[in-house]
């Protein structure tokens, strides 16, 4: 599916809105605070031919339509956002919920590498509760405390896009979110496609490229005892290299393992970057004891709480010390 999207490349540029295409309904005094932006893509369609997704990402508050009670086993959303993308061994798919849409509430996330392609059935929801009902309208209020909206953005293999937010109100109904959290939950649940341990880890690389000829590269090696040593060669603007090594103990070697695997890591080798468009610099990759390989790369299409994890890594072994 990753292969047919690029593909399609061309024709999502063809149909990517042009400055003529955006009208500006809202503008907001900068020198004000707070006030209202919004703009409406009046050639967004509202109805989607596909039933090819290649990107999903919905985000919302909730308003619960029905009052439920806690002893309830399900219990309706204030809050849910989904995202999903196919990568190389399977589709990455990410949920996120809470009781209530308030970010002072708690809220339980979990991802999963699924074999299954749910994308299909996924693009029938969208046109159920008529998503692209709202397509290319944005709208910000600036000075909120926090988010009481969302948005959402899918990508079909075609270059047929929905995309809206509004961070005042919720963008999709209660039901829809419901619908999508209680899918994502079944699909989440279904066959998993292996993924290698983290003990079998031998070497952790980040390497970055800098736009003005400076480079960084950091190869954790991984000992038979747990504990590392990290091999820090660094170059700047000038050309004038720089190296060090540095011993790094088990716990630390322990807590950069935990964060790759509860960020899914291994998971992402082969997600595309759907929205952010940034020329690649920088990637970690990841050497098991038989040989294998998995690579990442930043800038990827993912969901924050997921995406930081390449940060962290690029941090504990490239940063710190």
């Amino acid at each position: 599916m990753i292969d047919f999207f690029r593909k399609n490349k061309k024709n999502a540029e063809k149909i990517k809105p042009t400055a003529n295409d955006v009208v500006v309904i809202k503008r907001s005094d900068p020198k004000s605070c707070g006030g209202t932006d919004a703009t409406q893509n009046i050639n967004a369609p509202k109805t989607i031919n596909s039933d090819k997704i290649v990107f999903f990402s919905v985000t919302s508050a909730l308003h619960p339509s029905k009052k439920v009670s806690h002893e309830t086993e399900n219990i309706a959303p204030g809050y849910v956002s989904a995202f999903g993308i196919p990568v190389k061994n399977g589709t990455f798919l990410f949920l996120e919920t809470g009781r209530s849409f308030s970010c002072h509430d708690k809220r339980n996330f979990s991802w999963a590498l699924v074999k299954d392609d749910p994308f299909t059935e996924l693009a029938q929801i969208v046109k159920c509760h008529n998503l692209a009902k709202n397509n290319g309208f944005h709208s910000r209020t600036h000075g909120l405390p926090e988010n009481f909206g969302g948005s959402v953005e899918i990508l079909y293999d075609d270059g047929e896009e929905i995309s809206f937010s509004n961070n005042q109100v919720p963008v999709i109904s209660s039901d829809a979110g419901t619908e999508i959290a209680q899918f994502f939950t079944e699909k989440m649940n279904g066959e998993k496609a292996l993924l290698p341990d983290t003990d079998s880890l031998s070497e952790i690389c980040y390497c970055e490229e800098r736009g003005d000829g400076g480079s960084l590269k950091a190869d954790l090696h991984i000992l038979n005892d747990g504990s590392g040593v990290i091999k820090r060669a660094s170059r700047n603007s000038e050309g004038t290299e720089y190296t060090n090594d540095i011993p790094v103990d088990k716990a630390r070697v322990d807590e950069i393992k935990k964060i790759i695997s509860n960020h899914g890591m291994f998971a992402w080798q082969g997600a595309i970057d759907a929205k952010h468009h940034v020329k690649e610099n920088s990637k970690i990759t990841f050497g098991f004891a038989n040989g294998e390989e998995i690579v990442v790369e930043d800038h990827r299409s993912l969901p924050e709480k997921i995406s930081v994890a390449f940060f962290n890594i690029k941090l504990e072994i490239a940063v710190k010390h």
